[in-house]
């Protein structure tokens, strides 16, 4: 029975753990951001000519972990790109200079409270109904329907003793 505890534990947790992206929503900045923010930089048209070389024609949006502002220059270690096309691509952190005359707009990742709530009210519903469904059905074994859980020991009229079998040459 621990065994069960235990795999419903991991269960409802990992189920939690999907919804956690929902946590957080972009927010429009209005200051220069700080060294340590996650960003989305959106690309102005002299931006997207100056950076195809590098990313591609018709990038619309950069995404990453802002390190530092020197002079004219963001130094961001890029995380995501979007094109115009609606395309996007996953980057591995990656240290990039973005001048910050090719920036329209910036965003700053913040953590939404309310859509964590809704998200682990959503995720802990789902995992209670997966969880009853799976024990209901005995998909976890040690459940029996009735209730009885006691154990009924194998017959042993009709066995033969593994010592008394005839031994044919």
């Amino acid at each position: 029975m621990k065994k069960v505890s235990q795999r419903l534990r991991l269960g409802a947790l990992a189920i939690v753990l999907s919804a956690l992206p929902a946590c957080y929503r972009y927010v429009p900045l209005t200051t220069s951001p700080s060294a340590g923010e996650v960003v989305a930089f959106q690309i102005t048209d002299q931006g997207r000519v100056g950076l195809s070389d590098r990313f591609g024609p018709g990038l619309a949006r950069i995404e990453g972990l802002l390190t530092s502002t020197q002079d004219s220059l963001y130094l961001i270690d890029v995380y995501s790109i979007a094109q115009i096309t609606g395309s996007s691509s996953q980057w591995s952190g990656e240290s990039v200079r973005l001048p910050q005359s090719y920036v329209g707009s910036m965003q700053a990742r913040m953590f939404d409270r309310g859509r964590t709530t809704t998200m682990a009210v959503v995720a802990a519903g789902a995992a209670g109904g997966t969880i009853g469904f799976l024990i209901s059905r005995g998909l976890f074994g040690g459940y029996t329907p009735s209730g009885d859980s006691t154990v009924i020991p194998p017959p042993t009229k009709g066995r033969i003793p593994a010592s008394r079998l005839p031994i044919r040459p």
